[in-house]
């Protein structure tokens, strides 16, 4: 039987990834496209976009791995209990 603790840790990893990938998907996407819009010209600020997006697609990574640890600790739990249900 999971502790609760170690539930509401879950519970809270899951509510923080899925709230931050809105904010994160927004500025991976304006980088992307400011990108575009700038021509060679702007290579100053092409590099800063290019550090956003990488740190983005950091962030990211860090999320869903937590997120993918979290159900792979939920998913024997589920099967244990339909079994013993």
């Amino acid at each position: 039987m999971p502790s609760s603790a170690a539930s509401d840790s879950e519970e809270l990893i899951a509510h923080l990834a899925h709230e931050l990938r809105q904010p994160l998907g927004t500025i991976e996407t304006s980088a992307y496209c400011m990108n575009l819009l700038l021509g060679q010209e702007h290579a100053a600020a092409r590099e800063q976009l290019r550090i956003i997006e990488r740190q983005v697609g950091h962030a990211v990574r860090i999320l869903n791995e937590a997120v993918e640890a979290t159900r792979h600790r939920r998913a024997p739990r589920a099967k244990a209990a339909t079994a013993a249900g």
